[in-house]
């Protein structure tokens, strides 16, 4: 599921863009942009690679479906630190996106910086960017409405409603395809379903029959 920026080749884009065996879909973990940050945590890749990097990729790959993960309360993330990582996440926007607070492991570099942030902020941070992209992520299913998507059907919700993925969500991490159905499906099932309704991170539709 990771993919790194710097593993991320155009050899790869084209390929992606290509081959239809390959679902359009990317987790690269950016964890943070600040550069302070970016250096403590010992990652190699800056903001303005990450930007240049999502420009090109939803270039090649119009359809891609991209995923990454932030960490917010890592030492030395003061307020303006923060406020760079959250105006990131406003203006280079992912379709779904992690955040997760820094916790402090015993044995490693960062447990031992004297800078450390306390637990009641990175709360408040990670809550404002989880806010934050619970938007953004509504707004990029938003342009699901209407269309048509292949499922796989995982299992049964209730009598007639189904559950399943369609290929920008990945399991256990991203939401669900809530199916509407009169016809009895099973897990394996790949089924058209049309889109009716978005949610922050959940899509309804009804099993679409094709006119014969």
């Amino acid at each position: 599921m990771y993919c790194y920026p710097d593993r991320i080749t155009d050899e790869l884009l084209d390929l992606m863009a290509e081959e239809s065996k390959i679902c359009k879909y990317l987790d690269i973990p950016l964890q943070h942009v600040n550069p302070n940050i970016i250096n403590r945590m010992n990652r190699h890749f800056s903001k303005l690679q990450a930007q240049l990097l999502i420009d090109k990729i939803r270039k090649k790959v119009p359809e891609v479906i991209l995923r990454t993960t932030y960490i917010v309360g890592f030492p030395g993330e003061g307020r303006d630190e923060f406020e760079e990582l959250k105006e990131f996440i406003e203006n280079w926007p992912f379709n779904h996106a992690g955040v997760f607070a820094y916790s402090r492991e015993e044995g490693t570099p960062a447990a031992g910086f004297l800078d450390q942030v306390d637990d009641a902020t990175k709360i408040k941070r990670k809550n404002m960017l989880m806010a934050i992209q619970r938007k953004i992520s509504k707004r990029f299913n938003r342009k699901f409405v209407d269309k048509i998507l292949d499922v796989l059907i995982e299992g049964e919700d209730s009598p007639g409603i189904y559950i399943g993925r369609h290929y920008g969500q990945a399991p256990e991490i991203d939401g669900h395809v809530y199916v509407l159905s009169e016809k009895a499906l099973k897990p394996g099932d790949f089924v058209p379903v049309k889109i009716t309704k978005a949610y922050d991170y959940d899509l309804l539709g009804d099993h679409y029959e094709f006119s014969k």
